[in-house]
């Protein structure tokens, strides 16, 4: 199913999190814990504003 909604968000966050995280991108190495902030991201993005739709 496309979900024109979720498409637009998930564009919106790859965006933002490439741009907030390019340098660790590039120099990744084994350190991962440079996105834990990235979280943040997942809960602007992504977080449902309607409790309703929770069951």
């Amino acid at each position: 199913m496309d979900l024109p909604v979720l498409l637009k968000k998930l564009d919106a966050f790859s965006k933002k999190f490439e741009d907030q995280f390019r340098k660790h991108i590039i120099d990744l190495g084994a350190n991962i814990s440079v996105f834990k902030d990235a979280e943040l991201l997942v809960e602007k993005f992504f977080k449902e504003k309607h409790s309703f739709f929770i069951h």
